[in-house]
């Protein structure tokens, strides 16, 4: 008798997310063969806690209930197809590698676009911003923002998040079930496998068909998008979007990794008893030191001056700077406005707080030796650099001198002056970036995990009466 698979089968999930939301359409099947062989893995290798499977239980039918929601949005506004995607921005690198701090300074300027955290959960023309705090969808999701925000105060300061603010765009690809996102929450090697062989410029088409139809009312504005997975599939990003300009950010990989690993602990906390430790160590060094491969080597096939680089201590050194070196670099416009409100940014994200939080290298088995051998061919930030003292690097028509190092507060960028490098168990050198540490790491999972807040904890009823109101026209004879 073949066991239950406790997160579910492919046909259950597919009807509970038909129930949440009263929709029937997931569009074409280009996406069920990955979701099958994931529930695969769940169910033979992931050694998942009850707790684990109602988590990604959770997780799965949140990815179908948003891709009914885009079908019906591109039903309702057919028109979509004929809004332009001109020279879009993608912000990728390593995680923790200051890709949020600049994605937020780049969405600054009023010509840029970002993907809201809300809208990237439930897909709909983006309504205008008067009209947010009104919606019951948008008030649902910051309502677990907010509650959020009490529970863990300390958060508000390294890493604020809000329904209304720009975040990643891996929710996107999900709907394709190419992400590695699966990958740093459990163990599953069968699913890691089968998504190494897959060709991602489908998920990338429904990723550009969910822009259109986001920036519906917004077409003349710029996307600016980031996602540290976009490592793994560049050459399909660029036969998707052939004019993007991809921007590339560089630190200490040791910091990365170190940080990854803190992350996926906290995230999948009481999940499964194999996905912890160092499995978690040797499974997130192999995937990012992959990903860092992959993206070196297909990169290295395109014109490069569609390309940027920048490093962590010269982004925390001089942000606005840092920002101006890009925009000429691609030869974008920097008007007064978009100056006036990247400085505005700058200068609150500064006046931040810190937090004070450790974790080591050696918690998942690893050590900093390890992890450099694996990353020994960044091109850009080499093994455990920082610019020697009186160097200079140029980036765009800056120069930077090597004894500037980035000050404490910004952006999530949380630095002191001394070694940049993670601690790796007693006795091993501590630096700033361990501040990155378990707290803030765990806070972060808890937003990243699903819709609304603690999605695997709540489930919200996202019923049609919910849903705007050219969605619901859109779903009219159906079910």
């Amino acid at each position: 008798m073949t066991p239950v698979n406790p997160v579910g089968t492919v046909e259950d999930l597919h009807a509970s997310a038909s129930r949440r939301t009263g929709l029937t359409d997931f569009g074409p099947d280009d996406y069920t063969d990955g979701l099958a062989v994931l529930l695969d893995s769940y169910a033979e290798e992931a050694g998942l806690t009850p707790a684990g499977a109602k988590a990604n239980r959770a997780f799965l039918r949140g990815i179908l209930t948003a891709r009914l929601l885009s079908a019906a949005a591109w039903r309702a506004h057919p028109e979509y197809v004929q809004v332009p995607i001109d020279r879009p921005v993608f912000v990728t690198g390593l995680p923790r590698t200051g890709t949020t701090a600049l994605h937020r300074l780049l969405t600054a300027d009023p010509a840029s676009q970002g993907l809201e955290v809300w809208l990237a959960q439930v897909p709909q023309p983006r309504p205008p911003r008067r009209t947010w705090a009104d919606n019951p969808i948008f008030q649902q999701i910051q309502a677990g923002f907010a509650q959020h925000h009490v529970e863990h105060p300390e958060f508000m300061g390294v890493h604020y998040m809000a329904a209304d603010q720009v975040e990643e765009c891996w929710q996107l690809l999900q709907q394709s079930m190419r992400s590695i996102s699966f990958e740093t929450l459990a163990h599953v090697p069968g699913y890691s496998a089968w998504l190494r062989g897959q060709d991602w410029t489908g998920a990338y088409q429904r990723h550009r068909s969910n822009l259109q139809m986001i920036g519906l009312h917004d077409g003349g504005r710029r996307w600016v998008l980031k996602n540290p997975s976009h490592l793994f599939a560049l050459d399909a990003l660029l036969a998707v979007y052939p004019d993007a300009a991809v921007i590339q950010t560089h630190r200490s990989p040791r910091t990365a990794i170190a940080s990854a690993c803190s992350l996926a602990a906290h995230a999948s906390a009481g999940w499964s008893p194999v996905f912890t430790g160092k499995e978690i160590g040797r499974s997130q060094l192999d995937l990012w030191a992959r990903g860092l491969s992959l993206f070196t080597a297909e990169r290295a096939r395109h014109d490069q001056a569609r390309f940027f680089d920048v490093r962590y201590d010269d982004l925390v050194a001089d942000p606005v700077g840092t920002v101006e070196a890009i925009y000429g670099h691609f030869g974008l416009p920097l008007t007064g406005a978009a100056a006036d409100a990247v400085r505005s940014l700058a200068a609150t994200a500064r006046a931040g707080g810190d937090s004070a939080h450790r974790y080591t290298l050696d918690e998942f088995g690893l050590t900093g030796e390890e992890v450099d051998e694996r990353f020994a061919a960044d091109p850009v930030l080499p093994v455990g650099s920082r610019l020697p003292v009186g160097s200079r690097l140029s980036v765009g028509s800056r120069q930077f001198d090597g004894d500037r190092r980035g000050r404490r507060r910004g952006f999530d960028l949380v630095g002191e002056e001394g070694v940049d490098e993670v601690g790796e168990g007693v006795g091993g050198e501590r630096g700033a970036d361990q501040e990155d540490g378990r707290q803030r790491d765990e806070n972060a999972a808890r937003y990243q995990l699903g819709a609304g807040g603690d999605a695997f904890r709540a489930d919200p009823d996202l019923s049609i009466a919910h849903l705007p109101a050219e969605v619901q026209a859109g779903h009219e004879g159906q079910e």
